[in-house]
């Protein structure tokens, strides 16, 4: 009773009709995400709505808005200030608006549901797309905008799509 599923070099995350998440497949270079040959759950959460399995690390929002994130955390790209390494999923802040959520090689995108892009983690290459290349261990709003609708992230760069289909990249 597969229902989504979203994979990654090292990984895949599976959810089940029940809402449970699972996970197959692992970083042998210890990413925090080390499961087996057969799919494992991860963690007993039954609520979970959107999930991203990115290079290193994973993303997912649960059924209330709240924001997720678990793995390899070297450059912040858990969101949570903090550079450890989280085996299970952590909570990210409070805020119960997060809507969308995509992750890159060591960095992550979000949106809340008033339309704000968030962004965290490595910016190296100024894929956090604020204008410098200051990394971020939580997440910091991009930009004023409040129409954005769809994100992607890539190894060292990030687009999104705004409400007008106006596309944007760095």
């Amino acid at each position: 009773n597969w229902t989504n599923i979203s994979t990654s070099y090292w990984y895949t995350l599976l959810q089940k009709s029940n809402g449970t998440l699972w996970g197959w497949g692992g970083d042998p270079f210890g990413n925090g995400i080390n499961y087996s040959d057969i799919p494992t759950q991860i963690g007993t959460s039954n609520d979970w709505v959107k999930f991203e399995a990115a290079i290193y690390h994973s993303l997912a929002i649960k059924s209330d808005g709240t924001l997720w994130t678990w793995g390899r955390n070297q450059n912040g790209q858990l969101g949570d200030g903090t550079n450890t390494f989280k085996y299970l999923p952590t909570q990210i802040g409070t805020s119960t608006n997060w809507t969308q959520i995509s992750g890159g090689d060591r960095h992550s995108l979000a949106i809340k549901s008033d339309g704000t892009l968030w962004a965290w983690g490595n910016n190296s290459s100024g894929q956090l797309g604020n204008g410098s290349q200051n990394s971020s261990l939580v997440p910091i709003q991009i930009g004023t905008s409040n129409n954005w609708v769809e994100i992607a992230t890539g190894y060292s760069f990030s687009f999104a799509i705004n409400n007008l289909g106006e596309l944007y990249a760095w």
